[in-house]
């Protein structure tokens, strides 16, 4: 291992035995001084599903995470879901507003989304807004894609979702 790279090492606790295992190895950024932005780049690592209140793990979804980013932003990759395997999200609420994105190719990944007491399926290339509060959970129901789940803290909140996120996609 060279000193560009950086090992992430994932805990987990399982069955009562704390288990120690490479969750993924990244590329660190160069540490060259002339480099004023390198910190800018975050590098997410493999983080179990169960690692978050109210979600359970599912062998179709490999979840992707980055504690260095200033944003909560959850990265699912869905595999060959089926009905077998597709519910890991328990009904829950945050304090914050939440933005899911579905990535894929049109109709590649569906997913069941409950907001409330309503419950819409979703297909991917389709963005959900879930204001803070509201109870809301998102399972897969069938395919493969990508699922993204981002978090807006209250000091980004603004009655206008575009105005929350602006800063980012600049």
């Amino acid at each position: 291992m060279t000193s560009d790279t950086i090992e992430r090492v994932d805990y987990t606790l399982e069955k009562s035995t704390l288990e120690k295992s490479i969750a993924a190895k990244t590329t660190a950024p160069p540490t060259n001084p002339d480099l004023k932005y390198a910190d800018h780049i975050s590098h997410y690592y493999k983080s179990p599903l169960s690692s978050v209140a109210y979600h359970h793990d599912v062998d179709c979804i490999t979840r992707y995470f980055s504690d260095q980013f200033p944003l909560h932003i959850a990265v699912h990759q869905i595999s060959a879901a089926d009905e077998a395997t597709r519910t890991y999200t328990e009904l829950h609420t945050h304090e914050c507003d939440e933005i899911n994105i579905l990535l894929g190719e049109p109709g590649d990944v569906t997913y069941d989304i409950q907001l409330g007491d309503e419950n819409y399926k979703v297909d991917s290339c389709s963005c959900i807004w879930i204001p803070a509060g509201l109870p809301h959970s998102a399972n897969v129901l069938k395919g493969s894609g990508y699922y993204v789940a981002i978090r807006l803290h209250s000091s980004q909140a603004s009655s206008n979702p575009l105005e929350q996120i602006k800063h980012i996609i600049k």
